[in-house]
């Protein structure tokens, strides 16, 4: 979940999206409450998103070993 959010708080910005929108919900349900607000990404979820990716990586290179 954190890393879906990250991603798609990153293709809103990238795309000139001003707020959280259906297809952005689509994709990160837990985030319904906020539908139509702006998208304020927070450290907090860059450092959740951060620490899944490194688990993820973990998990791929202990399969390669």
């Amino acid at each position: 979940m954190h890393l879906r959010r990250v991603f798609q708080k990153r293709h809103l910005y990238t795309h000139g999206t001003e707020v959280i929108d259906e297809r952005y919900i689509k994709h990160v349900r837990e985030d319904a409450h906020l539908l139509g607000k702006a998208p304020t990404p927070s450290l907090s979820e860059f450092e959740a998103a951060a620490d899944a990716l490194r688990k993820v990586i973990d998990r791929i290179v202990l399969r390669t070993q």
